[in-house]
């Protein structure tokens, strides 16, 4: 708060000099019609103007020109200026003002008045302004301009006032020094053209006089701040330092790269077979699209570990006997493979063909179980057709071997468009009478309906 140390009042004597006839008057010349007399405001300019010393006490003393002539036809200038300018000293944050006192800026003459104008460089001072000021490092004088008047003039003769002025010794306003400043955080984690985030700064004590707070980056190609809001720019750290009052205090900002999402992922194969008594373990290989995707990871899960598990490399290892699904994650995308244990599963859809395709075929390997189709009879076709391998013929079979000589069969389960047989012993064969399917010859053992086999599960021991 400031406050007032010494007090004092100043008066600047004003006068102007009028050529003007009183405005009623006229002259006249000769018979001719009379003219008014011209106006003028002229400058006295033989006044040798004196100054006046005003001193607060010894140390401040201002002198102030006491009197000042104004002009009509140009600006007249004064200077307010210090005593002993290389001795004035005062308390940091104090100074010496000469402010305006006066309310009205006229000068008369007979009960006439013609008012006039003040200004300091271009502002115009009222009652109440600074016409100058003084402190450490700022002692010069200060220069109060006149501009030129309009004469109005009522009078011929010298208008003359006065400009009064305090003059006051203000003391250095009361500071509470910033003892220390803190952030809400001391680091962030952002994404390089991604969200900002902001920053708050707290200053102590509350009542400090400036608490304003400046915030910078160690380095903007990183991240920029502004008014505590931190903007990610690209890859990289940078340190966001908030400074007041000479305190500072900072957070570590780690920019990480723009994220690029997966769009897909896929796998080597969609299906394996694994035996528990043989090959009972094969590894998956994911693909992640795009390859500059910035996360990569594939996460992997079975559907049933009672079957088979998986490990985080893709590694599938045989439990028991069953089906189960292994899942690749990446993202939010996801492939499947099915994995068979101890079991294959053979279907028509397995293998190419067209509607009504009656191209007769031997034989199917698929690299664990051969299916073998004979032709005995006179009257028969084997047809890889849409409703299955064979429809119709006498003594025609369906065989199904190990392709490897280490494996056994437990059991084959046939199946066909509207029915199914399980053969738990060798020979695993299947026989066609007709459009009829038996699981021994002659139309013996059990006949489990029509049109052809289409799908063949083999479990192996």
């Amino acid at each position: 708060m400031k406050n007032t140390r010494r007090f004092l009042a100043a008066v600047m004597a004003l006068a102007m000099i009028s050529a003007m006839a009183p405005i009623s008057a006229s002259a006249r010349g000769g018979e001719g019609e009379g003219e008014p007399a011209g106006t003028s405001l002229t400058e006295n300019g033989a006044s040798a103007d004196t100054n006046v010393k005003y001193s607060v006490d010894p140390s401040y003393t201002v002198v102030i020109p006491a009197d000042v002539t104004l002009s009509d036809d140009k600006d007249v200038t004064a200077d307010i200026k210090l005593d002993k300018p290389e001795t004035f000293k005062l308390a940091k944050g104090a100074k010496l003002s000469v402010k305006i006192e006066s309310e009205k800026f006229e000068v008369t003459n007979s009960g006439d008045s013609v008012t006039y104008t003040v200004k300091s460089g271009d502002n115009v001072l009222a009652k109440g302004d600074t016409a100058a000021e003084f402190a450490e490092g700022n002692t010069g004088a200060k220069t109060l301009t006149f501009p030129k008047m309009d004469n109005k003039a009522k009078y011929a003769g010298e208008y003359t006032g006065t400009l009064t002025f305090t003059i006051a010794v203000e003391a250095a306003p009361t500071t509470v020094d910033v003892t220390g400043i803190s952030l809400d955080k001391p680091t962030l984690g952002l994404t390089a053209g991604g969200d900002t985030a902001t920053l708050t700064a707290t200053v102590s004590p509350d009542t400090a006089t400036d608490k304003t707070v400046t915030w910078t980056s160690s380095d903007t190609s990183v991240a920029t701040v502004a008014d505590g809001v931190v903007i990610p720019v690209a890859a990289g750290t940078a340190t966001i330092t908030a400074t007041a009052g000479g305190k500072t205090a900072t957070c570590t900002v780690t920019v990480e790269p723009a994220t690029v999402a997966v769009t897909g992922v896929s796998l080597n194969k969609t299906s394996i077979v694994l035996l528990t008594n043989g090959q009972n373990t094969e590894t998956l290989t994911a693909t992640v699209k795009p390859d500059d995707a910035t996360d990569k990871t594939v996460t992997w899960t079975s559907s049933d570990e009672s079957v088979a598990t998986v490990d985080q490399n893709g590694k599938v290892t045989a439990i028991a006997t069953g089906t189960a699904t292994i899942t690749a994650k990446a993202g939010d995308k996801t492939a499947s493979c099915t994995v068979f244990v101890n079991k294959v599963t053979i279907t028509n859809s397995d293998y190419p063909f067209k509607d009504n395709d009656n191209t007769n075929f031997d034989k199917i390997d698929t690299g664990l179980v051969t299916v073998t189709f004979d032709n005995k009879g006179d009257w028969c076709g084997n047809y890889h057709n849409k409703d299955g391998w064979f429809f119709y013929g006498d003594d025609a079979t369906v065989t199904v071997t190990p392709s490897k000589p280490n494996m056994e069969i437990k059991k084959v389960v046939f199946y066909t468009k509207n029915g199914s047989a399980e053969l738990t012993k060798a020979p695993f064969t299947v026989y066609s009478y007709g459009y009829y399917m038996y699981t021994a010859p002659n139309e013996g053992g059990t006949c489990f309906n029509d049109w052809g086999v289409n799908k063949i599960e083999v479990y192996f021991n």
